[in-house]
């Protein structure tokens, strides 16, 4: 069970979703979480709050930067938004919570895409465009995206 906690937000079903993702990657890439904290954020509480009113840039680039997901690396955190989190594939977990079936069906991946992309960073120390985390991220995505996921 990895080490999950919630800021601002204490519904039970992100702790279940994010689980449930983060077992399904690391039975798929062949990796463990033992040295990292997964923390879950609800996004529009942490935007509002990061500088206390007081935006360094406009908001929109804010946004788009720490929307679904972002990591410390000397800390091993890993911060997941409550919005990643709700556009993943609720349909996926319904074996395990058939109570929320019903919030949508399909294939979606982005929770997924979320998490392993924050995944390279702490496995590389390194960001977007770096050679080392950009191989890793591919390794990752092949991994976990095998042919038969894919067609």
């Amino acid at each position: 069970m990895s080490y999950i906690k919630s800021e601002n937000t204490n519904f039970a079903i992100y702790r279940i979703i994010l689980q449930e993702a983060i077992d399904d990657i690391k039975q798929k890439i062949g990796i463990n979480d033992d040295e990292i904290e997964w923390v879950i954020f609800d996004e529009k509480d942490y935007i509002e709050n990061r500088f206390n009113g007081k935006m360094l840039m406009p908001s929109f680039v804010y946004q788009a930067q720490y929307k679904y997901g972002f990591c410390y690396i000397n800390t091993k955190q890993i911060y997941i938004s409550t919005a990643a989190i709700m556009t993943s594939n609720v349909g996926d977990f319904k074996r395990k919570i058939p109570q929320i079936a019903h919030i949508h069906e399909g294939k979606s991946v982005f929770l997924i895409n979320v998490i392993l992309d924050e995944l390279a960073h702490i496995k590389t120390g390194k960001d977007h465009g770096n050679k080392e985390y950009d191989t890793t991220l591919e390794k990752y995505y092949k991994a976990y995206y095998k042919k038969s996921d894919l067609f």
